[in-house]
């Protein structure tokens, strides 16, 4: 079954906590935060197996998304 988590403030602390953890379990992730050095970070991080040497299981993808959530406009 393929399970898609959507994870707000992505690119640290808890967010990136988090995606971890859904990555590691086998999730699909949608990455969103507003700093676009911290997401190309956690995704370069995964797509080389630096996340604990975590295999990517088959249909399983991270996508990435800049948007700042308080302006209406990146909405």
């Amino acid at each position: 079954m393929n399970r898609l988590a959507l994870v707000t403030g992505a690119a640290g602390g808890l967010g990136e906590a988090l995606v971890y953890k859904f990555w590691i379990e086998g999730w699909s992730v949608v990455l969103l935060d507003r700093d676009s050095k911290g997401l190309h970070r956690i995704m370069t991080n995964i797509s080389s197996g630096g996340v604990n040497g975590y295999t990517q299981r088959i249909g399983q993808k991270v996508y990435k998304l800049e948007c700042d959530l308080a302006e209406v406009a990146d909405i």
